[in-house]
């Protein structure tokens, strides 16, 4: 097992990446640690915005309450200077009912919640390192982020037709006829063979927003195929003159005839 840096709550790489054996993981923990920062740091801000709003709030209904009770018993004064100038049994005051009424004050926070593109637990990150170990072992990297990227594209659709209707990855990953998934290989197989760290590395890069699909395809891929394996004459037939982006052995496109 290569030697690692153990300083992944860093912000920034320091002297001792530069003979770290795994630099990759650093830069992507530091990533990690950055963001982490900025959502904690949004939600003080929220946080302090909403205790002074408020406190604003508090005070203003804390003066409309002394303006109305002063006006109150100016009203209760005058009534009875008058009433000791004329006879008790002529004197027909109406008494004034002073209603105060006051809205409630509706304040709204933005939630931070993770994307739930983000949001996978970790038997689902191994289940789509599994598909890239069957679909993409030998690609490139970029090849196998870019399987990675097919799967989170079509959950993203939560269309019927790539099983991503319930927004479950699981589903989409193991739709008839859509990815090579290994339904036999158990964990501890796969974690034990020598491509688990970069099948697993894609997957994380992959969940983290990197899609080299989109360089071509705006919303990047949702359909590949293997370019040096035969295709069956339908298969054939459904990519005729079709926009393909080939990465490595893979060709990544969107259009089906």
């Amino acid at each position: 097992m290569a030697k690692r840096c153990k300083h992944r709550s860093a912000f920034s790489l320091t002297e001792k990446c530069k003979t770290c054996t795994n630099r990759r993981r650093c830069r992507r923990a530091i990533k990690k640690n950055r963001q982490k920062a900025q959502k904690m740091a949004l939600l003080i801000l929220t946080l302090v915005v909403i205790t002074i709003v408020l406190c604003k709030t508090m005070l203003k209904k804390d003066d409309e309450a002394i303006v109305v009770k002063t006006e109150v018993d100016l009203v209760e004064v005058q009534v009875a200077s008058k009433a000791e100038n004329i006879e008790m049994k002529q004197v027909t005051q109406d008494k004034k009912v002073v209603q105060i009424s006051a809205e409630p004050v509706k304040l709204t926070a933005e939630v931070i919640e993770e994307d739930p593109i983000t949001a996978f637990t970790e038997s689902e990150k191994i289940a789509m390192g599994k598909t890239v170990y069957e679909e993409g072992r030998g690609e490139c990297e970029e090849g196998r982020i870019s399987i990675v990227a097919v799967i989170l594209n079509r959950l993203k659709t939560r269309s019927k037709e790539y099983g991503a209707e319930n927004g479950n990855v699981m589903e989409v990953i193991t739709y008839p006829g859509a990815f090579a998934y290994p339904k036999d290989m158990t964990d501890d197989f796969f974690i034990n063979c020598p491509e688990y760290e970069i099948c697993m590395a894609a997957v994380e890069d992959a969940i983290n927003g990197e899609d080299p699909t989109k360089a071509y395809f705006s919303n990047g891929a949702h359909h590949f195929y293997s370019i040096i394996e035969p295709l069956s004459e339908k298969e054939t037939a459904k990519r005729e003159n079709i926009d393909i982006y080939v990465i490595g052995n893979q060709a990544f496109h969107n259009d089906m005839n």
